[in-house]
């Protein structure tokens, strides 16, 4: 989805690109982000401590350290969490579906999955990020004589 999802997106065709919808219901998208989002806080501590204990240890042999595998699953679980949101982006909101922002649960536990994300998730977070800004700020700042709206966003 990584390789399509911003091709897409940059050319205003990402309808359809995320159907799939993982075969869930979109009311299991919130919880199950956040589930995914609260292993990842679980897993940074983890891993933190691992490393502790694996500087520690006078062994060569780094391919096998726990924390290897810890890092592993919480990098699965921020691509996890970023695919969902990007669902949010790629598709129209259903009746019943929650009206959190699945990005919302991104933006508060910023600082812990940075640590296990790819340049292709941050760019991703900063489109959100700069396309809310830009929705969200337009009605103030074309009112206001000291501020100037540019329609560009450049990352």
């Amino acid at each position: 989805w990584k390789a399509t999802w911003l091709a897409s997106y940059w050319n205003k065709k990402t309808d359809g690109i995320l159907s799939d919808n993982l075969g869930l219901a979109s009311s299991l998208f919130a919880p199950l982000q956040r589930l995914a989002l609260h292993r990842v806080h679980q897993l940074h501590s983890m891993i933190y401590y691992s490393k502790v204990q694996e500087m520690e240890i006078d062994d060569d042999d780094i391919d096998n350290y726990p924390s290897n595998a810890l890092m592993k699953e919480a990098k699965m679980l921020v691509d996890f969490s970023l695919y969902i949101a990007c669902t949010q982006l790629t598709t129209e909101t259903t009746a019943g579906a929650s009206d959190e922002s699945l990005w919302d649960a991104l933006a508060q536990s910023l600082s812990i999955w940075t640590h296990y994300c790819d340049e292709f998730h941050a760019e991703l977070f900063l489109i959100w990020f700069f396309s809310l800004l830009r929705r969200e700020k337009s009605a103030t700042v074309a009112t206001s004589p000291i501020f100037r709206y540019e329609k560009a966003i450049v990352l």
